[in-house]
C-alpha cells in the first residue's frame, strides 16, 4: 500500500494533524530540544570511541524526534535524519555490538 506524502501534511489553516496522524496516534513536535544538534553530535562522536546501549538509544530517540519535527514541518531535513538511522543500525559494527549485549543479556 503506498502512502502519498498529501496525507503526511498539517492543515495550514488550523495547523491540525492529518486525520492519518491522529488515526496512527502519531505526536506533532513542535520544537527540537534545547541543544539538540550539540547533543546530537556529542552522542556521535561517543559511539564511535565507545559503544553504549543507553548511547545508542539516546541517539535513536534524538534521531526519531527530529524525523517527527522536520516531517510535520513537511520539511526534507526528515529525510537526512531518516538516513543517519538507518545508516546507523545497518553498520556491521553496531549490529555485532548489539547482538552481544543481547546474547549477554539472556545468559544472565
Amino acid at each position: 500500500m503506498k502512502i502519498t506524502s498529501g496525507s503526511k501534511k498539517l492543515n495550514k489553516a488550523n495547523k491540525q494533524p492529518s486525520l492519518r496522524d491522529m488515526m496512527l496516534g502519531k505526536k506533532v513536535v513542535k520544537s527540537l530540544p534545547e541543544n539538540f544538534f550539540e547533543k546530537v553530535l556529542d552522542i556521535e562522536l561517543k559511539i564511535k570511541r565507545e559503544f553504549n546501549m543507553n548511547l545508542l538509544q539516546e541517539l535513536i530517540n534524538y534521531y526519531s524526534t527530529a524525523i517527527e519535527y522536520y516531517e510535520s514541518k513537511e520539511d526534507p531535513k526528515f529525510k537526512d535524519y531518516q538516513n543517519r538511522l538507518n545508516s546507523l543500525l545497518a553498520q556491521p559494527e553496531i549490529l555485532k555490538k548489539m547482538s552481544d549485549v543481547s546474547k549477554r543479556s539472556k545468559i544472565l
